[in-house]
C-alpha cells in the first residue's frame, strides 16, 4: 500500500498549510453541516469549533474560569487520547469511515481541556512558559484544523486525504505532549550506544524490502537504534518517515507510550515477522542497567 506522499514537516511548509486549508467559507459550511447533524440527535448545546478561540480571542484575564475542572483532570483527559489515536488509525487503515467520525468526535470535545491547559501559562513570567505556551497553541491550532480535514476526508471517503490528515495529526499530539511535558515515560536514552559492540550482522531485519505505510519497523541508526515502532507516514518529497515509536511502559498502568518521529527512510528498515521486536538480534538481548524498558527482567516489566 503506497503511503501518503508528499508530507512536509518543515514549520514554514506546515504554516502555508494552515494558511490554504483555513478560512472562513470552508469553516461556515462545516459548521452547518454540524448543527445539521446536532439537530438529528437532539442535542441542546451547539458545538464550538475547536482552533477559533485559540486564534481569534483573547483571555479575559490570566487566571482559569471556576467552571472549569482542576488542571491535573485536564492532563490526563488530554494524554488518553492516544489511545483513541490508534483506533483512529486503525479505522483510517480498515475504511471504516462511520467510527473514524465518531473518533474525531472524541477529540474535538476536549477542546477546553487543551484551552485550560494553555490557559494556566499566561499569567507565567518565565521564558521557557513563553516558548512552551506559543508551542502548545500551535500544535493545538494544527490538532483542531487537522481534525476538520479528517472529518472532511470520512465524509467523502478520501482516503490519501485521511491518511496524509491523521499523520499530521499525530505528529501535532505528540509535539503537543511534549511542549505541556505529559508523556508520563519520555526516555532520551541513546540507545546506539547499546550497540557499539554488536556486529551490523547480527541486526535482523528484511534487508530486501523496503518499509510500506503500516509496516512494523526497525530504526537501524541514529541515536533510536535498535527502538521498534510503526511506519504511519512517507514522504517522497523529503525521503523521510514517520514512525509511532515505542519508547516503554507506564510502570503503574502498563499501558504502552511511544513517541511520533520524523526520520530519514535510509535509517529504518522493516521488521522480520515472529523474531524478538525488542531489541532484534540474533539470540541476544542488550539490557545493561535497565536502559531497554520493554526488555525481559527490566524493572519496569
Amino acid at each position: 500500500m503506497a503511503g501518503p506522499q508528499d508530507l512536509n514537516f518543515e514549520l514554514k511548509s506546515r504554516l502555508d498549510l494552515y494558511g490554504k486549508t483555513y478560512s472562513a467559507q470552508r469553516r461556515a459550511e462545516i459548521a452547518e453541516e454540524q448543527k445539521r447533524e446536532e439537530a438529528e440527535i437532539s442535542s441542546a448545546q451547539p458545538r464550538r469549533r475547536p482552533g477559533l478561540m485559540m486564534k481569534n480571542q483573547r483571555p479575559s484575564s490570566g487566571r482559569m474560569d471556576e467552571r472549569r475542572p482542576p488542571l491535573l483532570n485536564e492532563k490526563e483527559r488530554i494524554k488518553v487520547l492516544y489511545a483513541y489515536l490508534e483506533e483512529m488509525e486503525r479505522d483510517i487503515f480498515a475504511r471504516k469511515w462511520d467510527t473514524l467520525s465518531s473518533y474525531v468526535g472524541v477529540f474535538e470535545k476536549q477542546e477546553l481541556a487543551f484551552e485550560n491547559i494553555i490557559d494556566a501559562l499566561r499569567s507565567s513570567e518565565s521564558a521557557a512558559d513563553r516558548d512552551a505556551k506559543r508551542a502548545m497553541e500551535y500544535e493545538a491550532r494544527q490538532l483542531f484544523l487537522t481534525l476538520d480535514d479528517i472529518a472532511e476526508a470520512a465524509r467523502f471517503r478520501n482516503v490519501v486525504k485521511a491518511e496524509k490528515s491523521y499523520v499530521q495529526l499525530a505528529i501535532a499530539y505528540d509535539r503537543f505532549l511534549k511542549a505541556a511535558d505529559l508523556y508520563d515515560v519520555y526516555d532520551n536514552t541513546d540507545t546506539s550506544k547499546l550497540y557499539e559492540a554488536i556486529p551490523e550482522d547480527l541486526l535482523v531485519y528484511d534487508r530486501e524490502d523496503l518499509p510500506r505505510v503500516q509496516d512494523d519497523v526497525l530504526i537501524i541508526t541514529g541515536p533510536d537504534k535498535g527502538r521498534t515502532g510503526k511506519l504511519i507516514g512517507i514522504s517522497d518529497a523529503s525521503s523521510k518517515g514517520v514512525v509511532r515509536v515505542e519508547i516503554g511502559k507506564r510502570a503503574a498502568t502498563k499501558d504502552a507510550s511511544f513517541e511520533v518521529k520524523v526520520i530519514d527512510l535510509q535509517n529504518i528498515a522493516k521488521t522480520i515477522p515472529d523474531k524478538p521486536q525488542d531489541a532484534q538480534l540474533k539470540n541476544l538481548m542488550m539490557c545493561p542497567g535497565g536502559l531497554f524498558r520493554g526488555c525481559s527482567g527490566s524493572s519496569d516489566d
